[in-house]
């Protein structure tokens, strides 16, 4: 999945139902959530997302979609060295968990995190 701009685009992808009615649904209470950017989105968690009402098949794909993106992040650090995208990737595998706070670190948290936690700390 490539990187989406939008909270519509990224329900889209979400939903993947024929019905609108449940895109309209998820996408009328993030608004009443006050989550309107994707950047506001890709930080959710597992009980975020019971709370806003995802089924277990939108969890799925949104979880896919958060790891996918923080992936494509890892890859673009100039900074980083193999190893430690291979450290930091580890570390996601065994704490799940930590994908939707690293999904929301900028650019240089993220580049420091990975060094800092990487086998050449």
């Amino acid at each position: 999945m490539a990187t989406v701009s939008s909270v519509p685009d990224l329900l889209s992808y979400i939903c993947q139902s024929n019905s609108s009615d449940r895109w309209k649904h998820l996408s009328s209470i993030l608004e009443g959530e006050s989550i309107r950017t994707v950047r506001d989105l890709v930080g959710l968690g597992e009980l975020e997302m019971t709370q806003l009402e995802f089924n277990l098949g939108e969890k799925i794909r949104f979880r896919r979609y958060q790891v996918s993106l923080l992936l494509e992040r890892l890859n673009a650090l100039p900074d980083v060295t193999v190893t430690q995208k291979n450290s930091a990737i580890r570390i996601l595998n065994q704490n799940p968990h930590l994908v939707p706070s690293w999904c929301m670190l900028d650019e240089q948290d993220l580049n420091d995190l990975v060094v800092a936690h990487g086998p050449d700390a």
